[in-house]
C-alpha cells in the first residue's frame, strides 16, 4: 500500500506548503531556515540580518524566500564585515 502524505499551511489553509529550493523565473529561493543552516547561524540571527537589511530577503504572503544568489554573496562578503567599528 502507498501513503501520500500532503502538507499544508498552517491555520487551516488548504493550499499545499511551498518546498524549500522553490524555483522562480529562473531563481531559486530558500527558506531563512535553510539560510540559517548555510550560514551556520541561528534562526534568530537570520532573522535579525533581514530586519536589518544586511540580508536581502521577500515576503510571500507570511514566508520569507532569500535568493540563493542574494544568500552566496551575503556569505562571501560575511568575512570582510568589520566586528567593531572605530
Amino acid at each position: 500500500m502507498l501513503l501520500t502524505v500532503q502538507l499544508f499551511q498552517p491555520g487551516g489553509c488548504r493550499r499545499p506548503l511551498k518546498q524549500a529550493g522553490k524555483k522562480m523565473h529562473d531563481e531559486e529561493y530558500l527558506t531563512p531556515e535553510d539560510a540559517s543552516r548555510y550560514l551556520r547561524l541561528s534562526l534568530s540571527s537570520v532573522y535579525r540580518l533581514i530586519r536589518q537589511r544586511e540580508l536581502g530577503a521577500s515576503r510571500e504572503g507570511r514566508f520569507w524566500r532569500i535568493r540563493r544568489s542574494d544568500l552566496e554573496d551575503f556569505a562571501e562578503n560575511l568575512g570582510e564585515r568589520e566586528e567593531f567599528p572605530d
